[in-house]
């Protein structure tokens, strides 16, 4: 039977003796492979080349034969119990963050403490070991934390992944973002209009503005008409898009208008022409999403 001898890390199949096994002693044999050895208590063993694990040749000394060789490879016994190991555990940080150590050793059955820390405006979102998750749970506030890893029996991945410390507005405006612009009085200052240009900080946010700059808002620019067409103008940002929307009447509702949602910014100024505008009074309307 084939098995494995992991404290000297050899490789070997097991010879049985009219279908009783013989043990092999802890020691006092050789382990060259591709050899048919014996200990010093008479023991056979035939040693298996580890890479592949096959028998590729077998020899004997003085006189003698072989007969009824059998070799099964169904049962897997290990004669040597591991001694106690190192085992490797390694930080992983996904974020702004950081875990340490990123990486150390520990004996079997031991423990390994590891220090979560969130770089500023940001906080820990998940910790997981080996990709399931510690059931620790963390919240806005929840920027350090210090974790035990006990009784290790493996090499193993201590996750953390970071994410955005936010205020509690309908935006969810992140802290690295307020701070910027030296906003740090984070829930209150995204939901006041600090350069008094209209909008709220948050409403920036989302536009992409700079909410301490009142030249710099989401605001149409300018509409001009041509025959029957409006072309309406407004500033852009990078990485933005825009909807634009008409109405006859302020007291109706606004009406999207065809090809154009989902437009991309063209910074710094966008231009949209409504060819459909029939000469009737127009009310317009911009919309913004990353």
């Amino acid at each position: 039977d084939y098995t494995t001898d992991v404290q000297n890390g050899g490789h070997y199949f097991m010879v049985t003796l009219n279908g009783v096994t013989l043990r092999p002693a802890t020691s006092g044999y050789s382990r060259g492979a591709g050899a048919f050895n014996a200990d010093t208590n008479g023991t056979w063993l035939l040693a298996a080349n580890p890479a592949p694990r096959q028998v590729q040749a077998f020899m004997l000394s003085g006189s003698g034969m072989l007969d009824d060789l059998v070799i099964t490879t169904n049962t897997v016994t290990d004669f040597f119990p591991p001694a106690a190991g190192s085992y490797t555990l390694t930080g992983s940080a996904t974020g702004n963050g950081t875990v340490s150590p990123a990486s150390t050793n520990v004996l079997s059955g031991s423990s390994a403490n590891f220090a979560i820390t969130a770089s500023n405006y940001y906080r820990i979102a998940s910790l997981s070991t080996n990709g399931t998750d510690t059931g620790l749970s963390f919240d806005n506030n929840s920027t350090v934390t210090n974790f035990l890893w006990s009784n290790v029996q493996s090499t193993g991945t201590l996750a953390a992944v970071f994410t955005a410390q936010v205020t509690a507005g309908p935006a969810n405006t992140p802290h690295w973002w307020l701070a910027q612009y030296g906003l740090t009085n984070f829930s209150a200052d995204a939901a006041a209009d600090t350069d008094h240009d209209g909008l709220m900080t948050w409403q920036e946010y989302i536009a992409g503005t700079n909410p301490t700059n009142p030249a710099s808002v989401l605001r149409i620019t300018s509409g001009s008409m041509n025959s029957q067409s409006v072309v309406i103008r407004w500033s852009s940002v990078s990485n933005r898009f825009y909807n634009l929307s008409r109405t006859t009447n302020l007291m109706a509702a606004f009406t999207g208008l065809t090809g154009a949602s989902n437009l991309p910014a063209t910074p710094p100024e966008n231009v949209y022409t409504d060819s459909q505008n029939d000469g009737a009074a127009s009310f317009y309307r911009i919309s913004v999403h990353e």
